[in-house]
């Protein structure tokens, strides 16, 4: 472990069975972890010199999808359910990085985002629940044409979860994402 398990404080680093904590793994440069964050949340990133090697962090984790997705696939011609879903994307990426949280992932219809990693802020779970609340007045807007015209209630299912995760880079070096693993996610 590099980190404190009580305080999250990071360790010296020590020679191991792999010479050393660095070797075991290595950091990744923000650029390789994706488009999944605001350019100017990148900028911040970066400048904090973080690194994308597991770092304990106290988070909080926005889970969102829509309700209706199946019945709206159903009813709608694919390029139409791929438009509005580009757009719902797109709304709720904004909505994160708004509070500046990071997308971890898209979810076909949905989205987690991580609030607290990379950056960490002293109200994480305050900046978390207002992107859920935005989330949810900017998707009913959204849907009201859509329920108009093909008769499909959207609305969107939201889960926040805080919590000590481990954050970092995870996969190959043919694919590598910044994510959170643990029991909060």
């Amino acid at each position: 472990m590099r980190f404190c398990g009580n305080c999250g404080t990071r360790l010296p680093v020590t020679s191991g069975l792999l010479g050393t904590a660095a070797a075991a793994s290595p950091a990744i440069s923000p650029e390789k972890m994706g488009a999944m964050m605001g350019a100017d949340l990148l900028e911040r990133f970066r400048q904090a010199g973080l690194e994308a090697a597991g770092q304990r962090r106290n988070v909080t984790v926005l889970f969102v999808d829509i309700t209706g997705y199946t019945a709206l696939s159903q009813r709608l011609d694919p390029e139409e359910v791929y438009d509005i879903i580009q757009q719902y994307s797109r709304l709720l990426a904004s909505d994160v990085y708004k509070y500046e949280g990071m997308v971890d992932k898209f979810t076909g219809d949905g989205l987690m985002a991580l609030f607290g990693a990379p950056i960490a802020y002293e109200n994480n779970a305050e900046r978390a629940i207002r992107a859920a609340l935005d989330m949810q007045t900017e998707v009913v807007q959204m849907a009201q044409p859509v329920r108009e015209r093909v008769d499909v209630e959207l609305r969107v299912r939201i889960g926040l979860n805080a919590g000590i995760v481990i954050v970092g880079s995870v996969g190959s070096n043919m694919l590598m994402n910044y994510t959170a693993i643990g029991d909060t996610v």
